[in-house]
């Protein structure tokens, strides 16, 4: 499914961007909670943001987000 906002649609165009805004921090905001190590790194125009999660029964998974690296970028100490 595609939807288009323009400006002339400006009440729609700012709840959406709201909308994609809220549901990304919940997302990020959830895999941050869980996990117990984080390994970010940025080659070229996208960062990957890995998060390590442990499980109840101690096994480990990983889930991993990328970005471009417009959005976040991470620098070298």
């Amino acid at each position: 499914m595609s939807k288009t906002f323009t400006r002339v649609q400006n009440e729609k165009l700012v709840a959406a961007q709201k909308d994609m805004t809220g549901s990304i921090t919940e997302q990020i905001d959830a895999l941050y909670k869980n996990a117990f190590a984080v390994t970010m790194s940025t080659a070229g125009d996208r960062t990957v943001v890995n998060f390590q999660i442990q499980d109840e029964d101690g096994s480990i998974r990983n889930r991993s987000i990328y970005f471009s690296a417009v959005l976040f970028d991470v620098k070298e100490d």
